[in-house]
């Protein structure tokens, strides 16, 4: 095989080693961290291989600066603003150093806006965190969660679980809250704590249950407040109500 030939069969190599396993667990809905950290040497050797070509990496961050200043005022995270401009400013400024430079310098210029990244990220991330975690959330409805059930109305997460440390009992037609393509393909063979929508009408009826409900899911919260329920605790995805006794 000729040499330009193996370098793209290669290359093709590395791609599919990228694009395979993101697809798969795209699709099972499982983008873990443990099971995508198998891609980093793809995406190592990858990069290793892209330095020989240094101006196109350097014009390729000049451009992803620009767009990145230029994506600033449609930014609405808690810090994104101050972090999209620090990062955006560094790609573009390192990126026509680069374009400009050869060798060691250019590929010490081209790898700060890299480094930057996990220094000047960290209030966006706990933003991001924060948000999508339901620690506050749980927090708030902990006073209200007696001795009845918690029932989630097709509303589910993990953390949620985790941070109430008692079982949430789910209303769903297929599953698909608990974002596991084996439970929805099987939906008819779970009983238990995973309940249809038809046995919420009798569960309504009873004081002391906390419902929990998605914060547009409109249907389902005007059918809470309908049977009586009262408001004991919102966050950006999710409404608590309760039953009073």
């Amino acid at each position: 095989m000729a040499g330009g030939e193996e370098e793209k069969w290669r290359d093709r190599f590395l791609v599919l080693w990228l694009a395979v396993p993101f697809v798969f667990f795209s699709l099972s809905q499982s983008k873990r961290p443990q099971y995508i950290l198998p891609l980093m040497p793809a995406i190592a050797l990858l990069a290793a291989r892209r330095w020989e070509k240094q101006r196109a990496a350097a014009i390729a961050l000049a451009v992803i600066g620009v767009l990145m200043l230029a994506a600033i005022p449609f930014v609405h995270i808690p810090f994104g603003g101050g972090t999209a401009i620090i990062i955006g400013a560094a790609a573009l400024i390192c990126g026509v150093i680069a374009i400009f430079t050869r060798g060691a310098p250019a590929l010490i210029v081209l790898s700060i806006p890299m480094l930057l990244i996990p220094i000047v990220t960290g209030g966006v991330m706990r933003s991001i965190a924060g948000r999508r975690s339901e620690k506050a959330f749980v927090s708030d409805l902990r006073p209200f969660v007696g001795n009845g059930d918690v029932v989630g109305i097709q509303a589910f997460t993990g953390t949620m679980a985790f941070y109430l440390q008692r079982p949430i009992i789910l209303v769903s037609r297929n599953g698909e809250e608990l974002t596991s393509n084996y439970i929805i393909r099987h939906y008819s063979d779970f009983g238990g704590r995973l309940k249809p929508p038809e046995w919420l009408q009798d569960e309504l009826k009873k004081r002391g249950t906390l419902f929990i409900v998605r914060n547009n899911d409109a249907m389902n919260r005007a059918q809470v407040e309908a049977h009586g329920g009262r408001l004991v605790a919102e966050s950006p995805h999710f409404v608590a109500y309760t039953m009073p006794p």
